[in-house]
């Protein structure tokens, strides 16, 4: 937890650790992630028979993506 100024805002650490997607019609065989213009890393990929869920550790706060291959 960070605060900032004598007034300032509150920031929470929190972290997403797993995103689960649905109504894919193709099956993907990696995923990326990628924070801001730092180069992107190699995330764990769980196939499902109705969703693929994605797991890995991001600041919620970040400028994040994710790329399927």
């Amino acid at each position: 937890m960070s605060w900032e100024g004598e007034e300032g805002g509150y920031e929470v650490p929190n972290r997403v650790t797993k995103v689960m997607v649905t109504g894919l019609d193709k099956k993907f065989t990696e995923a990326c992630i990628q924070v801001g213009a730092s180069p992107k890393q190699k995330i764990k990929l769980i196939q499902c028979h109705e969703y693929t869920l994605l797991e890995f550790v991001a600041m919620a706060n970040k400028n994040w993506k994710i790329v399927l291959n």
